[in-house]
């Protein structure tokens, strides 16, 4: 059997959301030059901070689209401004460094209920050996991983929920955590591989009244009372998860894998700052930027028969 060929419906317009990813008026627009500086005292003891989240916040986005070092950054954009005869000045490459730690970061997402939610985790680097020195010669202990875990609104394919762990966490035990931010918005969905096949999971789904679609793992057993993940573990035994999976759209999970690659291709698969709180505030700022340039336009693709 032939592999299915598709081809992008919206060509012209999506080239355009292409073309935008790389303007640097997208990312410093007006209203991020117009919020550069603390205009006002915090009333509080000690110094006020010269430059605001957004600036820190817009220092991090274009240093995770141009792919640069720090001090790459600061002189990027101070060029930019000189250029544009603006008044303003990059943040210090040292103080961006210390405030990722504790910036706020206002991830742009879709509003309104969410009718399908997709869960995934992936690993980030932070130090050690590249792929192809593991495969020669082995990992060594220094190796480091951080997990960006997303939840991705199937619809927009925007992420609406996401957690930064460390790597010895499981998904479980962040899906109730994640859920939660969700707590004003309406869920009607929730799909997530065998690593979410536990009580306290289907408890949080629950509680948000959603739909869990987790296929239940390879020595599930039935659950107490009438429990919506009876219906997975009886499939399991009969030998029709396949049939289930494709009944319930469990493939749709796919989307939160697509959305971990378009993360990765776009802002790189290493964190590059060394405090694990900075790097919490690098991974969504890295979030951000995926929504920002997810918004200016994805490909609507259709079969080719």
């Amino acid at each position: 059997m032939s592999k299915a060929k598709y081809r992008v419906k919206n060509w012209s317009e999506y080239n355009k959301a292409l073309k935008q990813r790389g303007s640097v008026t997208f990312w410093l627009d007006e209203k991020a030059i117009a919020q550069w500086w603390h205009d006002t005292p915090n009333g509080k003891r000690g110094r006020d901070l010269t430059y605001s989240d957004q600036a820190i916040v817009t220092f991090m986005m274009l240093q995770a689209v141009y792919k640069l070092s720090l001090r790459s950054t600061e002189g990027f954009l101070n060029s930019l401004f000189n250029l544009m005869n603006v008044p303003l000045k990059s943040p210090d490459y040292s103080s961006v460094s210390k405030r990722a730690r504790t910036v706020k970061v206002k991830i742009p997402r879709p509003s309104g209920p969410v009718a399908h939610v997709v869960f995934d985790a992936t690993g980030l680097k932070v130090f050690g050996e590249g792929e192809w020195k593991v495969r020669k010669h082995g990992q060594e202990k220094r190796r480091t991983w951080r997990k960006l875990h997303l939840g991705v609104d199937v619809e927009s394919q925007q992420v609406v929920c996401e957690e930064v762990s460390l790597v010895n966490v499981g998904d479980n035990e962040v899906l109730p955590t994640m859920l939660k931010k969700m707590r004003r918005r309406k869920v009607g969905k929730v799909t997530g591989d065998g690593a979410y096949d536990t009580k306290e999971c289907y408890r949080e789904i629950a509680r948000k009244n959603a739909i869990p679609c987790i296929p239940p793992r390879s020595n599930a057993r039935y659950w107490r009372g009438d429990h919506p993940r009876n219906d997975a573990v009886k499939a399991l035994k009969q030998g029709q998860l396949a049939q289930w999976k494709h009944d319930t759209g469990y493939h749709q999970r796919s989307l939160a894998e697509t959305a971990m690659w378009r993360f990765k291709s776009l802002t790189g698969e290493r964190l590059r700052y060394h405090s694990y709180n900075a790097q919490v505030g690098e991974g969504y700022v890295r979030v951000a930027v995926l929504n920002k340039l997810t918004r200016l336009g994805m490909p609507v693709s259709e079969m080719v028969r």
